[in-house]
């Protein structure tokens, strides 16, 4: 139900505030996929909004969902463990084995076996 009331917000908010489209700004950072995170310039250099004012509204507007802030990136300059994506048998092996509390098995444990 948050869910739906987010969207909600987010749109009436974006047309109260005249942010440009949600398909327009994702289609450009769809295309950015290098990026681990986006700016001020680089929504600035996208010309898509209007003045500064709404590119800071816009920040601020998202910057309160936890899922959209830019990845931890550890001393060898990779994204940490943590953030990377999982596939769906991953996905799937965790949310299994935390339902049942156990721990999933490595490769290298059952090949021991």
């Amino acid at each position: 139900l948050t869910d739906l009331w987010d969207t909600f917000r987010a749109i009436i908010t974006a047309q109260v505030m005249g942010w440009p489209s949600t398909k327009d700004v994702g289609t450009i950072l769809g295309g950015a996929r290098a990026k681990l995170s986006v700016g001020f310039l680089d929504l600035q250099h996208m010309q898509l909004f209007d003045d500064q004012h709404k590119i800071g509204s816009f920040l601020k507007f998202y910057s309160r969902f936890d899922f959209l802030e830019p990845p931890e990136i550890t001393k060898s300059g990779r994204v940490h463990q943590k953030h990377r994506e999982e596939g769906m048998d991953e996905r799937i092996v965790r949310m299994v084995c935390e339902a049942l509390d156990v721990k999933p098995r490595r490769l290298r444990d059952i090949a021991n076996t």
